[in-house]
């Protein structure tokens, strides 16, 4: 095949909209929320015995790369116990890759090992191991293996270069549903809702509602409630932001995975979060969830102290352009605005000559959002003058940066 006719075949298959059962139809197992792009998901139809190579490359949207004939278990359902016969139900991720020089040759030249039992199978106590997807050194008849979806020799080599080891999901299901346009972009604003409601309880720490998005089988659910109480009761103010929001979905569980921005008055993180939910009487709940960060946690105190001792050295300096680089536009006190405030400094700078400032331990606090209040005792020694009393610092963080939006100061009596 050509590389002209390979594009094409491509293509099409990308513009595919489930011809056997009519035009723009939307399988109902990945809902692209918001994320640029979502990475190759195989999707596994026990019902029709097919396994379907999906992607997306744009929200609310996505196209097959690649449909392949597949067997699954001798036995229909979903795998309970080891031996059952039955392929597995549910999100399942690829973890590894063995050659066909280290198996059998009835497994062909490769084969796919996928994380069964998973959290939900373990939580269900579903037994069995080696659940894989790999070829088969003979003629595909409709369910033929022990658990195992298995392909024509070739086909598992076809597959191959789809599949990302540790990251590519397998979304097993008994029979695929499938959704017109409209009831997919439904369905979709379902799930983010479902997202934005947990977020905004979050935000608002109106804890008896968030809890009520987790399932009792959460693990250690109790110990997690005492600790988001103790978050709460600590902290005056938190955003989150999320984005890059994708949603994959079976019949006995759902995946969420996005992006998450968490700011709070001590610090600051970044990450990748996936939540796991199971089906329960009154809706999704979830089940399990966990974080991988971009980087390590960034906590404030130590920008905030880098930042007073250069807002002291640019004073001690007397450069008055350095000093009021370290105030915000909209600096404003009782007396001044950041113009007045400029002309003010530069005739105290004129006229102190040598300057010497001596500052205390800073006292850091914060309730009102991206603001943080810095209360530190301060000597202040010039050529014409010198006190001692406590200065307060409000500072604002901006586009990363912190700048000084009001000051107070009180002389020591």
């Amino acid at each position: 095949m050509n590389k002209i006719v390979k594009l094409f075949f491509l293509i099409s298959l990308i513009n595919f909209s489930f011809a056997e059962i009519g035009e723009k139809r939307f399988m109902g197992v990945m809902f692209n929320i918001s994320a640029d792009s979502v990475e190759n998901v195989l999707v596994v139809d026990k019902s029709r015995q097919k396994l379907q190579v999906i992607s997306s490359n744009n929200p609310k949207e996505f196209g097959i790369l690649h449909s392949f004939r597949v067997s699954t278990g001798k036995v229909k359902g979903n795998k309970e116990i080891r031996g059952d016969m039955k392929t597995p139900e549910g999100i399942y991720t690829i973890l590894d890759s063995i050659p066909g020089k280290r198996m059998p040759a009835k497994y062909g030249p490769l084969a796919f090992i996928l994380n069964y039992p998973n959290t939900v199978d373990r939580l269900f106590s579903r037994t069995g191991s080696d659940i894989w997807i790999h070829g088969r050194n003979e003629d595909i008849i409709d369910r033929q293996t022990e658990g195992c979806v298995s392909l024509e020799n070739s086909h598992i080599l076809d597959l191959e270069p789809f599949v990302t080891i540790t990251k590519t999901r397998v979304i097993i299901v008994d029979t695929l549903d499938y959704y017109t346009n409209e009831e997919y972009l439904k369905k979709s604003a379902e799930w983010e809702q479902l997202i934005l409601n947990w977020k905004n309880a979050w935000i608002a720490g109106n804890l008896n509602n968030y809890f009520t998005y987790y399932s009792k089988h959460y693990k250690g659910l109790e110990s997690f409630k005492r600790g988001k109480k103790n978050i709460e009761n600590q902290y005056a103010w938190k955003k989150i932001d999320l984005n890059k929001i994708v949603v994959f979905v079976s019949e006995h569980e759902a995946e969420a995975r996005f992006h998450q921005e968490f700011i709070c008055p001590r610090f600051r993180s970044k990450g990748t979060k996936t939540m796991v939910l199971i089906p329960e009487e009154d809706g999704w709940k979830i089940q399990n969830e966990r974080i991988v960060l971009d980087e390590e946690c960034y906590y404030f105190d130590k920008p905030i102290q880098e930042f007073i001792q250069k807002w002291k050295t640019s004073w001690e300096s007397g450069k008055i352009d350095d000093y009021i680089m370290q105030y915000n536009a909209d600096f404003a006190t009782k007396e001044h605005d950041l113009q007045s405030y400029y002309k003010f400094k530069k005739a105290k700078f004129l006229e102190a000559g040598n300057i010497i400032l001596k500052l205390g331990d800073a006292k850091i606090t914060s309730h009102q959002e991206y603001v943080w209040k810095v209360r530190f005792r301060q000597r202040y020694e010039s050529e014409v003058y010198r006190d001692i009393g406590y200065k307060t610092l409000y500072l604002k963080l901006e586009n990363e940066k912190f700048s000084i939006i009001n000051e107070e100061w009180s002389r020591r009596r």
